[in-house]
Parts: structure tokens; C-alpha cells; sequence
């Protein structure tokens, strides 16, 4: 007989011991179960089916209950087994993008605290320890730079170099808006160099040279070309931050100075004149400007930017012309003009006045010295714009120079020789001033001491040459 059926105490007694343990092992039972079990489970005649009724939803409701706690057990399982699928994907998905991300965010997590600032006294301390060692560097630094233009040809109107004064030092980390954990290893200028050449020009290849032999902070460095709108006229010039490279940084001569860093500021002749012109106007940035001057401030700095596209393209047309009367020497012509272009190619194509030059050598002159280039070049300048004026006064040509020289070859080493004999000053020779000094032979008639005068001579020197070329005619 079924559970359900007649009801017998027996029966009662067994539902009760079987329903009593599930009871005491879910917490969560119907409270009319606990009312049954506490009753003794004895059926009455009264209302027996109704109770029987409950009885089996009772039983019912106990085992969907029970089923529906192990359902929620496991679909929270699998859903936090899902979740943790999710999120294993999404990270790697992270990591694999954005690599940085995960690295912030941890980064975000462990804040690491920020470095101490060092005081302004002990700054000022430290910088006065060092400054020294930084002006030392300084000048080592300056004949390099020298050496490099030297080496590549490339004519510079100065170099110059400073190191920050103390005050300045201090004057600089004490200024509103200007903060420094570490200012001698943040400071980009506390020294400084200047290269100012005469044309633009020059500006793109002493870069290449700066790029090539310095290691180039990027982020430091600035050209100011590049900041001008193509409406705007300014400042213009080339600032690099640069330190030592290797393997200069490792040589012994080098080696204290690794790592410091040094502002090379790179500008034109005319770009440096506008920038102390601004200097002294004290305009340091455009809104210092006056409004009513702004309009004039322009229109100058257009003047300048023009003057030095200006000269470039006069040098450039002077080289184009060294290079035809190049040619057209090397095909013979001599129907060229005499001017300090041509005058200087023909001295440089010329194999006679090598001849002449070995000449003067010989008679006691000393060859000038290849390392004083800046003053050897001066020195020729001189020379040839004296030929050069000579040969407008006596309108002579190229084919005259060349026929003279020639047949008076023998004239001009007794020539050279009664020169250094009547003197006892050092003469030094280069290949022009021999060229010049033959003039004051061979173009006698012409040559006069106040003439050499107006050239720069010393009236008692033109005196011994003109008196030493008119014994050696005779």
C-alpha cells in the first residue's frame, strides 16, 4: 500500500522517522513539517485527506526545494567558471594591444613616492664645486669645434663659449613657475657654444657635422626656421643639446666629461646681429612687443631674412664663376676679366707662380704656416685685391701677367734676394704675396710707394722693395 493510501500508525511512525532526518539536514524545511513531526504524525478521522494532502506536497515541495538549492549551486559555479573565462580573455586581449596599459595600471596601483628635490642652497653649493670642471670643458670643447670647421672648409665669423655664472645659476631656479628636483642634471645650458657663419647656407652643414659627431638630445633641441608661421618673420636659428659620443666619450682625454651636456647655438652673421638687436630692445617674446612696433619689428625682420638669402645667392654665383674661369683657363684663354674671382683662379691653376713661390723660399722667405689658416686667408685677400688694383690701373690682363712673369724669371729670384737682404724683418710667403711682390718687378713703372701705401704697406718696407727691384733691373 502506498504512502498516500490508508493511513496506519505504523506508517505514520516510519514517514516520521524517514522525513525527520531530511528535515534535520536542510535547515531551510517548511515550517508545517516541523508542525507535523512535533504532533507525533497521528492521523485524525477529521479532515484525514486534507492532511494527507499536505503530506505529500509536503513531500513535494521538500524535494523541489532541495532540487532547486542544487541547481543555484551549480549555475553559480558555472557562472563564475564563465566569468573567469571573460576576464582570463580580456587581459590577455589587453596584454596583447596595449602592452603599456597593464604596466600603468600597475604602476597606478604601487605609487612609488616622488624622488627629493635637492635644496636651492645646496644647488647653488654644488654648482659652484663644478662650475671649474665645466669651464675646463668649455674650452677643450671650443678648439674642437674649430678643428671640425677647419677641417671641412667651412668659414666661420667667431666662435664663441660661456659657462652660467653662479648668479645666474641661482637667480635661474629661484624663478616663479620654474621647479627642480635636480637642477644641474636638469639644466640644459650651463654651458654654451656659438657658431656664426657668414651664410645661411653654412647653417645646414655645420648641422650635419654637429649630428655626426655629438650625440643629439632631440626632444632639447629646436630650430626655430621651423617655428615660423610662412607669414611670420622672427628670430631664426639652430639650437642642438648635445653631449659626447662615442668613442670620443671614452677616450682618456674625453672621459671626465662624459655625460655633461652643452647647448650649441648655430646662427648667420646677420641672425646674430637681429637677436642682439633684439636683446637690447629687451623683447625676449612677441607679446613684450609694443603694439604700435610690431608692424615695423616685421617688416626689419623680413629686411634680414631677404639680406641673407641674398648673400647666399651671391655666393653661389661667385662659385658658378670661379668654376667657368676654371675652364677657361684650362682651354688657355686669357681675354678674361680681372677681378678677385678670376685673380684667385688663376693663382690656384697656375704652375709658373709655383715656381716663383719656390723661388722666394729659397732666398730666405718662410712659407706660411697651413695652421694659421684664418689669418693666411686674410693675408691673401689683401694680396689679391692689391693685384687686382694694380692690374685696373695698368690695365693689364691676364695675358700680360702670364707673358711678364715668364720672361723675367731670372730677374725675379735676384729680386727676392735683395729683398731679404736689405731687411731684417721675417718675411713670411704665400703664393699670392709672391705673385704681388713680382708685380713690384715687373709693373715698376707702375708701382709707386704711396700706392703700396694705400694697400696697406708700410711706407719704409715699399721703400726697400721698390729700391730692391730697381737694383735688380739694372
Amino acid at each position: 500500500m502506498s504512502l498516500v493510501g490508508r493511513a496506519t500508525p505504523g506508517k505514520c511512525v516510519r514517514f516520521r522517522e524517514v522525513f525527520r532526518g531530511s528535515a534535520q539536514q536542510n535547515a531551510s524545511t517548511p515550517r508545517f513539517f516541523s508542525e507535523f513531526f512535533e504532533s507525533g504524525g497521528a492521523p485524525s478521522k477529521p479532515g484525514f485527506r486534507r492532511r494527507q494532502k499536505i503530506r505529500t506536497g509536503g513531500v513535494r515541495a521538500l524535494q523541489a526545494h532541495q532540487k532547486n538549492n542544487h541547481a543555484t549551486q551549480r549555475h553559480k559555479l558555472r557562472t563564475g567558471r564563465i566569468q573567469a573565462r571573460v576576464e582570463l580573455a580580456r587581459n590577455e586581449a589587453i596584454l596583447k594591444t596595449t602592452p603599456r596599459r597593464l604596466y600603468t595600471m600597475t604602476k597606478m596601483k604601487t605609487k612609488t613616492p616622488p624622488p627629493k628635490s635637492i635644496s636651492g642652497k645646496a644647488s647653488i653649493k654644488a654648482y659652484e664645486s663644478l662650475r671649474p670642471q665645466l669651464e675646463a670643458y668649455n674650452k677643450k670643447l671650443g678648439d674642437l669645434l674649430a678643428e671640425l670647421m677647419n677641417n671641412n672648409k667651412i668659414k666661420v665669423q667667431s666662435l664663441e663659449h660661456r659657462t652660467k655664472s653662479i648668479d645666474s645659476f641661482s637667480e635661474k631656479i629661484s624663478r616663479p613657475g620654474k621647479r627642480y628636483s635636480n637642477p644641474i642634471k636638469q639644466m640644459t645650458d650651463l654651458s654654451g657654444h656659438r657658431i656664426i657663419v657668414y651664410y645661411t647656407d653654412d647653417i645646414d652643414k655645420v648641422s650635419e657635422i654637429i649630428q655626426s659627431e655629438f650625440a643629439i638630445d632631440i626632444k632639447a633641441s629646436v630650430d626655430k626656421r621651423d617655428e615660423l608661421a610662412p607669414n611670420e618673420f622672427g628670430y631664426l636659428s639652430k639650437h642642438y643639446i648635445v653631449s659626447l659620443k662615442e668613442p670620443r666619450a671614452s677616450l682618456a682625454e674625453w672621459k671626465a666629461y662624459a655625460g655633461f651636456k652643452v647647448e650649441i647655438q648655430l646662427r648667420s652673421v646677420l641672425q646674430h646681429a637681429w637677436a642682439a638687436i633684439e636683446h637690447s630692445l629687451q623683447y625676449k617674446a612677441d607679446t613684450d612687443v609694443p603694439i604700435s612696433s610690431r608692424r615695423q619689428l616685421s617688416r626689419l625682420s623680413g629686411l634680414f631674412e631677404l639680406a641673407d638669402q641674398e648673400f647666399s645667392a651671391l655666393r653661389a654665383a661667385q662659385q658658378r664663376l670661379a668654376i667657368t674661369t676654371r675652364e677657361a683657363f684650362d682651354k688657355g684663354a686669357n681675354d678674361i676679366e680681372v677681378n678677385a674671382v678670376t685673380m684667385l683662379e688663376y693663382i690656384n691653376q697656375s704652375r709658373l707662380l709655383d715656381e716663383i713661390l719656390k723661388m722666394a723660399i729659397n732666398a730666405g722667405f718662410t712659407p706660411a704656416n697651413e695652421q694659421d689658416a684664418r689669418d693666411k686667408d686674410k693675408a691673401d685677400k689683401h694680396s689679391i685685391s692689391g693685384i687686382v688694383q694694380i692690374a685696373k690701373e695698368g690695365r693689364i690682363g691676364f695675358g700680360d701677367f702670364q707673358s711678364r712673369l715668364r720672361s723675367n724669371k731670372k730677374t725675379i729670384k735676384i729680386f727676392f734676394q735683395e729683398v731679404f737682404k736689405a731687411s731684417e724683418i721675417p718675411w713670411i710667403v704665400t703664393k699670392p704675396f709672391a705673385l704681388l711682390m713680382a708685380c713690384c718687378l715687373i709693373f715698376r713703372e707702375l708701382i709707386t710707394k704711396e700706392m703700396l701705401g694705400r694697400l696697406g704697406w708700410n711706407l719704409e718696407i715699399a721703400e726697400i722693395v721698390l729700391s730692391a727691384a730697381r737694383r735688380s733691373s739694372s
